[in-house]
């Protein structure tokens, strides 16, 4: 696994450029076009997400990008993936394909090896493995 790099856009007076920037230069590292857009839909009725008309120009970018998201552990509107892919849907979020890695009911994961003081290992939606890049914003 190599490292990840971190860019940090600090500019919203132009979110729109600052995102087509921010894609221009993540295009030039990432080989593979099998890209995953790592967002946070929010919850019903929640207004502080990111804005999905932001990220129309991401397909100017890459193939074939699809949203990708876990369901959450709580009891919510995002519980389901059949439930959260309406959510995502009605924030916006419809100019791309969208999948919950971790399946229906949040069971299809894999577990992965941290080996920290508290946690040993972490559960990872199983869809992450279809993806060779992941672009979280």
């Amino acid at each position: 696994m190599r490292p990840a790099t971190v860019y940090i856009y600090k500019n919203l007076s132009d979110i729109d450029q600052g995102i087509r920037s921010f894609l221009a230069i993540i295009k030039q590292q990432l080989v593979d076009e099998k890209v995953g857009i790592k967002i946070l839909f929010g919850e019903e009725k929640n207004t502080t997400h990111v804005n999905p008309k932001h990220l129309n120009c991401i397909k100017d970018f890459y193939k074939d990008p699809c949203y990708v998201e876990c369901n959450v552990l709580y009891k919510g509107s995002r519980t389901t993936a059949s439930s959260h892919i309406k959510v995502a849907q009605a924030h916006g979020f419809t100019n791309i394909p969208i999948k919950i890695l971790d399946g229906e009911d949040g069971m299809d994961y894999m577990a992965v090896p941290i080996n920290q003081k508290h946690i040993k290992e972490a559960k990872l939606g199983k869809g992450l493995r279809e993806f060779a890049n992941l672009i979280s914003f």
